[in-house]
């Protein structure tokens, strides 16, 4: 687990961001223990000590700001899609999901005061939702939220959505599927291929993740790591003694792969 100088665990703090001046406080102290931790290379030789620590700051302030900006627009949307998903399931009990998403914001604002507690619930390895209490009944009800955002092809909203839910819960695979589906289609192939790594890590008897991960590899004409994916996909199917039909259907992406190859030399 990430940590800055301080000892501080960064992903709980980087939970806890709340504007653009907590995120600009965490970047210096990462670009910092970087500086400390790692050698620079040739290019960064050429630059000073402070230029190349603003640089890896503004980096990763960068990349920050936009996680910050993902969950909150991943919160934003699921509670649109509720609103229109209560209109039509009367079973649907929207009040009390949005108070649940209310106490999820809380745990973000209380973030601050509490780093101690809130750092061994982590190192623990208990999720947001754990924390909050709240209920399998209403992550599933986000989840289906999320899931009908990505079915309406609403790709990008649907990456905000599915940052959300690997944030509250990184723990359940499908969540990782369905990022990675919804970069895949954003043509964001490395973040795609990002997601597909974790969701294989905690699901390694799915192979569809590997078969997912090589159509990114594709998309990247990057036919090497393509092959390597559906050997690996391959691997999973006669471990696990899976579907015969899908293992024919790889194989036959092999041989393509393979061909797609032959015509780059």
């Amino acid at each position: 687990m990430a940590k800055n100088k301080k000892g501080e665990n960064i992903p709980a703090r980087l939970r806890a961001a709340k504007n653009v001046e907590d995120l600009n406080i965490i970047a210096l102290e990462l670009a910092e223990q970087l500086m400390q931790d790692s050698e620079p290379s040739e290019a960064a030789h050429l630059l000073s000590e402070q230029a190349r620590l603003e640089k890896v700051r503004n980096e990763i302030r960068t990349s920050l700001q936009t996680l910050y900006n993902r969950l909150e627009s991943g919160t934003r949307v699921i509670i649109t899609m509720l609103q229109e998903m209560a209109q039509t399931n009367t079973e649907m009990n929207y009040n009390a999901l949005l108070t649940d998403i209310k106490k999820i914001g809380a745990f973000f604002d209380n973030m601050p005061g509490r780093e101690d507690e809130y750092r061994k619930q982590f190192i623990a390895n208990m999720t947001i939702q754990e924390m909050c209490a709240i209920s399998d009944a209403t992550i599933e009800a986000l989840y289906q939220a999320a899931k009908c955002i990505y079915e309406k092809q609403h790709y990008e909203e649907a990456v905000d959505a599915f940052t959300f839910l690997t944030t509250i819960n990184g723990k359940k695979y499908v969540f990782w599927l369905a990022l990675g589906n919804s970069e895949y289609f954003c043509q964001n192939y490395e973040a795609a291929l990002q997601a597909y790594r974790v969701g294989g890590e905690l699901n390694p008897a799915d192979p569809t993740y590997p078969l997912y991960a090589a159509a990114c590899y594709e998309a990247m004409s990057d036919f090497d790591n393509a092959l390597g994916a559906l050997e690996n996909t391959l691997n999973i199917i006669d471990y696990t003694k899976g579907d015969p039909a899908l293992r024919h259907e790889v194989i036959a992406k092999r041989e393509k792969i393979k061909n797609m190859k032959r015509r780059t030399k």
